[in-house]
């Protein structure tokens, strides 16, 4: 299981504790690559004594993985793609990432989307409120970056989470309350946790953050 981008480790921490507490069975081999050297000494020392490896690396550079091509089951990337700020950088890095898992084997992304975004102003402006802007360091990712012949939706057997999985929760923080409290973004208000709670998740499409699952064809 490769987590690339991993930040400071705490991902694979939560994998490792389950591992070593038997929350998961089998045998796992756990991969963290971090690019950034702050971030890996703090991976590799959240990760210490547990059942988890880090190393350095380039999404863009493949060879700098120490991952054999075809050898990963199961492939994580949280936020890392929209760290690319060009769009061919980050269809590259697909590429490799891709090229790294064994045909049959899964892709997760937790990636931001331009789309959700532009959903997400375009119910803010009806309140007469500012849009939000990604991050200086982010370039959101167009609707079609995973139409791609190689990747297939996981089945719902064995994944069955909805990609806009923090629509309600983004509706409630970056629209409702902001427009009831002022243009603050207040992530943990009571507002916040009782309106999230007590819709249903998922309504709509107004996060730009959505959560994908593929599995890597087989031809």
């Amino acid at each position: 299981m490769l987590d690339v981008g991993c930040g400071n480790g705490y991902t694979l921490r939560t994998l490792a504790e389950r591992i070593r507490n038997g929350g998961i069975a089998g045998s796992i081999e756990l991969l963290g690559i971090e690019k950034n050297p702050d971030l890996n000494r703090l991976a590799i020392r959240m990760n210490e004594g547990l059942p988890a490896a880090i190393s350095g690396g380039d999404i863009l550079r493949a060879e700098t993985l120490k991952v054999d091509r075809a050898s990963v089951d199961v492939c994580i990337s949280q936020r890392v793609i929209i760290n690319l700020m060009d769009l061919a950088d980050q269809r590259a890095a697909l590429a490799n990432l891709i090229s790294l898992v064994k045909p049959g084997g899964y892709l997760l992304f937790i990636e931001c989307f331009q789309e959700g975004l532009d959903n997400l102003n375009a119910a803010r402006k009806e309140f007469n409120l500012g849009p939000n802007t990604p991050a200086a360091h982010n370039l959101y990712l167009p609707p079609d970056f995973f139409n791609i012949s190689e990747l297939i939706e996981a089945s719902p057997e064995h994944w069955n989470v909805p990609a806009t999985l923090f629509s309600t929760h983004y509706y409630v923080q970056r629209v409702l309350q902001s427009a009831l409290r002022g243009s603050v973004i207040d992530r943990n208000s009571n507002f916040v946790r009782f309106f999230s709670e007590a819709l249903p998740v998922a309504v709509g499409d107004y996060s730009p953050i959505r959560i994908h699952c593929f599995r890597k064809t087989k031809t």
